[in-house]
């Protein structure tokens, strides 16, 4: 009753790429944790639009991206900074 709402899960590579086995896992865990009434949120890298279909599909409520670039191009992208 006072748990989780949300699980985030998050991968450390630039773009998911050929990496299919890896992807097919991870939409395993979305379906997963989705079934527990859980939103389910993650942080992948970069994404196809196929691959962003398909994880909306197994039940993400949200993505995280981050956006990088140089500290003299800041003022063009946030204004947090």
């Amino acid at each position: 009753e006072a748990g989780s709402t949300r699980f985030c899960m998050g991968a450390a590579w630039r773009e998911l790429g050929n990496k299919k086995n890896a992807f097919r896992n991870i939409l395993d865990m979305v379906r997963e944790v989705n079934a527990m009434d859980m939103e389910v949120c993650c942080t992948l890298g970069m994404l196809n639009e196929e691959q962003a279909a398909q994880l909306k599909e197994a039940g993400l409520t949200a993505y995280n991206h981050n956006l990088d670039t140089s500290r003299e191009y800041y003022p063009e992208v946030i204004t947090s900074r």
